[in-house]
C-alpha cells in the first residue's frame, strides 16, 4: 500500500515536491499515474494524506484526468 497527498475537492494530487515533503509516493510513481499538468504545486486546505492500493491509485488517476468533464 502507498500513501498520496491528494485534494479530493479539486481532484488533484500534490506535485512531486509536495509528495516528498509529506513522505508519500515517489516522483516516478506519481509521474506514472498523473500528468504534470494535473499536479498541485502547493498544499491546499483540502489536501490530505491517503493510503491507497495500486487499484485505488489508478482510479484516482482516472478521476483526476476526467475532472474537467465533471461539474
Amino acid at each position: 500500500m502507498s500513501t498520496i497527498a491528494y485534494d479530493c475537492k479539486l481532484r488533484q494530487p500534490g506535485c512531486v515536491l509536495v509528495q516528498a515533503a509529506t513522505a508519500t509516493i515517489t516522483g516516478s510513481t506519481l509521474a506514472q499515474h498523473f500528468d504534470p499538468d494535473d499536479w498541485l504545486l502547493t498544499t491546499t486546505p483540502d489536501m490530505r494524506i491517503y493510503e491507497v492500493t495500486e487499484q485505488q491509485l489508478r482510479r484516482l488517476s482516472t478521476i483526476t484526468k476526467n475532472r474537467e468533464k465533471q461539474p
